[in-house]
């Protein structure tokens, strides 16, 4: 969809936007992301913060507005250290694994605070209408010469009753995202 049909959905960047339809209709995932520096209050420093947004927009048919369904937002504050933070976009997706009719959509991310080597942390939710599963975890990370370190996993207690092929799409996807983001 053309850019300027999209201004007024989305603050920040927009870093990717995903068309597809199911038995709902056609629907629009926006991602995005803003970065600000959050004043200083009292003894304390100000924050750099960088925001990564993701909302589902819906539309009966093509004629009809867009209508926000849901949003979600994930601010990352971060003193004076180094701050990164964003969607890994080739594992966001729309999907009907399930084969329902509805899409699930998924969104996967990584955020890090420090001044070292050490690990991400990682995000998978996977969304389909009112359910919600969601891993978090953090990277791992290979040094020549050293022990592995980082790489846990855990998931969302409700993970274990969603349908077989959403948590081999889940455990796909935290296969892909486990080291971090490529450099």
């Amino acid at each position: 969809m053309p850019e300027t049909e999209l201004k007024g959905l989305y603050s920040g960047t927009l870093l990717k936007q995903l068309s597809f339809k199911d038995s709902d209709g056609p629907g629009l995932l926006l991602l995005s992301r803003s970065a600000q520096t959050v004043p200083a209050q009292d003894d304390e420093p100000p924050l750099d913060q960088i925001t990564l947004r993701a909302e589902l927009f819906r539309r009966a048919d093509t004629a009809a507005p867009w209508m926000s369904r849901w949003s979600v937002e994930d601010p990352i504050q971060c003193e004076g250290l180094d701050l990164d933070t964003g969607y890994f976009l080739d594992q966001v997706t729309a999907t009907d694994l399930d084969h329902d009719g509805r899409a699930e959509l998924t969104l996967a991310s990584h955020s890090f605070c420090g001044g070292g080597v050490d690990p991400q942390q990682l995000r998978i939710g996977l969304r389909q209408g009112e359910q919600y599963y969601e891993v978090r975890g953090e990277s791992l990370v290979e040094v020549a010469g050293d022990e592995p370190f980082g790489g846990e996993r855990e998931d969302d207690p409700a993970l274990a009753s969603a349908a077989a092929p959403l948590r081999a799409h889940i455990d796909t996807v935290w296969e892909a995202i486990k080291r971090g983001p490529s450099p």
